[in-house]
Formats: structure tokens, C-alpha cells, sequence
């Protein structure tokens, strides 16, 4: 008697899939906006949210430590990168036997170069500019489902007063602060 094999995707293979679609729904809403002048940063945010996301799920069904990198335009500059079109960068890692890995398929993110970020964690500002090891990641999503208290401001230098907030809640989920609410949908569904 023969047995047959069940094919199937793996729970991570789910994720990936659901992140590329969250992302181009992401995209989408985006063009649909009325052309307002931070929608280069709302769609940072809602990218760093969708990763972050990820990164999340990742850590509590692979059961391993999903953690946060953060590199300044200054590091990049003393590895001899032009400091003209550098923005702040961010991956998410994962540990490994070899230290802190990139998270498989996920992007190593730049920001454009007018937006700035102010972080906080544990309710300290991070000094980066006196951070010796440079590869050791500034938060991290815990398999137990915690997260780091961590708090950034994102500004843009080309509107002066605007600023957006990303923080963990007292729930201990990471969220944007002044998300843009959807518009209400009628009775009709349109």
C-alpha cells in the first residue's frame, strides 16, 4: 500500500506571500492619496510598518529573536559612501550561530535623505554616535511575542513642524502614532 505526501507551504512561506501582498495594497492606497506633500513619508512608514509586521509573526512562529538594525547617514559615511544622497537605512536581522543574519527575502531599507529619526528606547535617546559595535541591532521582536520599548520621530527637512511618531503601546504592540485614518465607507460598501 502506498502512501501519498502532502505538499503544502510552510507557515513562513504563508507570511512572505501575505507581507508582498500587504505591501502592494500598501502601494496602491498610496497612489490613490491626493497628492499631499508627506506621502513620501507616510509610505516609509507604512513599508517600515509591513516589515515590522513581518518581523514580528516571524519571531513568534519560528521561535527566534527578530531584531531591529538602525544605521545613521554617519556610519555610512566613515565606510566611504558619498554623504550627499545617504538617508538613515534599516534591516531586520535574526540571530544566528554566525551573530545577527538578515532576515531571509527581507530588504535592507533607505530612506530618502530629508527624513531624520529621533529614537528612543527605553524611554533613553539612542547615541549612536558613541555606539562601539555597530552590527548589534537597537530592538528586537521576542518568540514570547514582546518587543523592545522603543519610540522613533521621523521628520522631514523639507516640512519644517511635521513629524511622525512609530511606539510600542502599553499592550506592548508597535504602532504609528498618527496613522492617516481610512476613509468610512458607506452602507453600500463603496
Amino acid at each position: 500500500m502506498k502512501t501519498r505526501a502532502h505538499a503544502g507551504f510552510s507557515l513562513l512561506e504563508l507570511m512572505a506571500v501575505i507581507l508582498v501582498i500587504g505591501m502592494s495594497l500598501a502601494m496602491v492606497s498610496l497612489t490613490m492619496r491626493g497628492g499631499e506633500p508627506q506621502e513620501e513619508v507616510w509610505e516609509t512608514i507604512e513599508q517600515f510598518m509591513g516589515l515590522a509586521q513581518f518581523a514580528s509573526e516571524r519571531a513568534i512562529l519560528a521561535g527566534e529573536t527578530s531584531a531591529l538594525l538602525l544605521e545613521p547617514p554617519e556610519w555610512q559615511v566613515q565606510r566611504g559612501q558619498n554623504s550627499a544622497e545617504l538617508g538613515w537605512r534599516y534591516s531586520w536581522r535574526h540571530m544566528t550561530p554566525q551573530g545577527w543574519q538578515p532576515i531571509p527575502k527581507t530588504p535592507v531599507v533607505t530612506l530618502p535623505p530629508s527624513v531624520q529619526l529621533t529614537v528612543e528606547i527605553n524611554d533613553l535617546i539612542w547615541d549612536y554616535e558613541s555606539q562601539a559595535d555597530r552590527t548589534t541591532p537597537v530592538a528586537a521582536y521576542y518568540s514570547t511575542g514582546e518587543v523592545t520599548p522603543i519610540r522613533i520621530e521621523l521628520t522631514d527637512d523639507r516640512f519644517p513642524g511635521f513629524s511622525q511618531h512609530i511606539e510600542v503601546n502599553e499592550l506592548g504592540e508597535l504602532v504609528w502614532v498618527e496613522a492617516p485614518v481610512p476613509p468610512e465607507r458607506d452602507e453600500d460598501g463603496f
